[in-house]
């Protein structure tokens, strides 16, 4: 199976991804640091601060892999323009220099780990890419499901819930046309669509709440539409895809939606007039929900999640970090200590393994400039294998022992001594 993509993708874009996909991962480390740390100072402060909080993490951590990549893509382009030139300077002549490179330690982890992904860059980047290709198709399956809910197996809500939708729209500041449906086939009530919203509850739910808890099961998907919820969640599920392999930001997408049912809590909270009557509710759809599409905005939850909830609408207070993810925070700062650490003592060493100027001078072979060390092998067609020495000294002193070959001068002197050898 051949690996290589550069018949595909230039070999430039391929090392830029994959030192893109490698530097995400120490970046996604700082973003899990900030994220704790702020869990931790808002503990007291609002979902809807929390969420945008969040949410500008999200994006920061995008456009500085947006700019990583870039610089990348630049790093390589350049180092390609190095490899071409040197190559086309050692042409006439192969030189293998002695002194001018430096002696690498073979036991630093960091530059073998870094070399390593650099030399198998053709293979991370096609793994990448397949399984990105795989979650794609997934995606694309939960979006055809979507749309084959919204146009099967659903009923009309009725004149009365259609009145009371539009007058609690108006309410909370909603100017858009929102359908309202019964389905056959959703678990608990949903918001599908962005353009052209649909709530959908499930046939036989309406029949077992009470007028005021319905009040705030519609006003809960209202608060989806209002915010734009599902085009954001459609939005966060591509940075999914994309960053599979990252930790924090797996981690900092749930976040983001546990937050995001927090926010629409918030709001119900706000337009109705007791909490009891929206906990029954969420204790009714909980017993009616059993799955829920992954891309579809919904009222119920995990337990451990619904069970957050409830006690946050009762007691006003935020989640914050458990005992495993503070463990798991000061495991990530430990290690970006070590690892700016490591790095730093790594780029020391690199300036101080420089080679140095002093040690080589140009020498013209033909048409070419080419430099070399104080001893070089030399192989070609004048001079196969021979080992030669250079002097190193200043200009000043070779002037003094270099003399200049000049034509007319040499002629003069062979004419002189013919003549002095001829017979008188």
């Amino acid at each position: 199976m051949n690996l290589h993509l550069t018949n595909l993708v230039p070999d430039q874009i391929i090392k830029a991804l994959c030192g893109t996909l490698l530097h995400s991962l120490w970046q996604g480390l700082i973003l899990a640091i900030i994220t704790g740390v702020m869990l931790m100072l808002t503990k007291k402060s609002g979902a809807a601060l929390r969420y945008n909080l969040m949410i500008g993490f999200l994006l920061l951590f995008t456009a500085v892999t947006t700019i990583t990549f870039f610089i990348e893509l630049n790093s390589a382009q350049n180092q390609t323009v190095e490899q071409v030139i040197s190559h086309l300077s050692v042409q006439p002549v192969q030189l293998i220099a002695k002194q001018a490179l430096p002696v690498q330690k073979s036991d630093d982890v960091i530059t073998t780990g870094i070399s390593y992904f650099t030399n198998h860059a053709n293979v991370i980047v096609l793994i990448w890419f397949l399984i990105i290709c795989a979650r794609c198709v997934q995606f694309a399956a939960g979006l055809q499901h979507i749309y084959f809910m919204k146009r099967n197996r659903v009923l009309e809500a009725g004149a009365y819930l259609e009145n009371k939708l539009n007058k609690l729209a108006s309410k909370i500041g909603i100017n858009k046309t929102v359908g309202l449906l019964q389905s056959g086939i959703a678990k608990l009530p949903m918001v599908l669509g962005h353009f052209k919203p649909v709530i959908l509850i499930p046939i036989g739910l309406l029949t077992a709440l009470s007028e005021e808890e319905i009040e705030a099961i519609l006003i809960h998907e209202l608060a989806h539409i209002r915010r734009k919820d599902y085009l954001i969640n459609l939005l966060q599920s591509l940075m999914e895809i994309l960053f599979f392999f990252n930790p924090a930001v797996l981690w900092l997408s749930a976040l983001i939606k546990a937050e995001r049912e927090n926010c629409c809590d918030d709001i119900v909270v706000e337009h109705i007039s007791s909490k009891v009557n929206y906990i029954k509710a969420l204790v009714s759809c909980e017993e009616y929900s059993a799955s829920a599409p992954a891309f579809a905005m919904g009222l119920g939850g995990n337990n451990g999640h619904f069970l957050g909830r409830v006690k946050r609408i009762l007691s006003n207070n935020n989640q914050t970090l458990n005992r495993v993810e503070k463990m798991i925070l000061t495991i990530c700062l430990i290690t970006s200590i070590l690892l700016t650490a490591a790095f730093s003592n790594t780029g020391k060493a690199n300036e101080t393994n420089k080679p140095k100027a002093k040690s080589t001078i140009a020498l013209t072979i033909g048409a070419n400039n080419v430099p070399v060390s104080n001893k070089a092998i030399v192989t070609g067609k004048n001079a196969p294998g021979a080992i030669f020495k250079v002097d190193t000294k200043s200009p000043q002193t070779n002037k003094k022992t270099h003399k200049k070959f000049c034509p007319k001068k040499a002629a003069l002197k062979k004419s002189q001594s013919t003549v002095s050898k001829s017979p008188s």
